[in-house]
């Protein structure tokens, strides 16, 4: 039987030593841009195109809660992008955005080099506080099973 994939199956990690899952994550996203590069020469009748750069952005939704260590999880997202996305030694972050189990026959990762170029959070009466980040991929983004 093939396997679907929901929400349920999705988790945001922090790689590093030790990995970490970041953040209790609503929802995340990432997606992809090419550049077309215009390739018609005189003489032809249709227009034709060649793949030029690749990018990726991408964002996602966390949830504010107390960690163990009594670190609020998306206070650390957040410390990271007023820090230029590198941690306290000067590293850049990686992130693994992962469906399923990575390394299992219906686990799939992508790892990724994000530069957090945005994030907000707020609170409501009645709801649980959020935060949201956008970010930039650096460079290309791995795809583990």
């Amino acid at each position: 039987m093939a396997k679907v994939y929901t929400g349920k199956d999705g988790s945001l990690v922090l790689l590093g030593d030790p990995i970490r899952t970041i953040a209790k994550v609503i929802n995340w996203s990432l997606e992809g841009q090419a550049d077309a590069l215009d390739t018609t020469t005189l003489g032809d009748s249709f227009r034709t195109y060649e793949i030029g750069l690749q990018g990726f952005t991408g964002s996602a939704t966390l949830l504010f809660y107390a960690a163990d260590d009594g670190e609020n999880s998306a206070s650390r997202l957040l410390k990271l992008a007023k820090a230029g996305s590198v941690d306290a030694a000067g590293s850049k972050i990686a992130l693994s955005f992962r469906l399923g189990v990575p390394g299992t026959a219906l686990g799939k990762e992508t790892v990724l080099t994000p530069l957090i170029t945005s994030y907000q959070y707020g609170a409501s009466v009645g709801e649980i506080v959020q935060a949201s980040i956008s970010f930039t991929v650096s460079g290309e983004p791995s795809y583990l099973v």
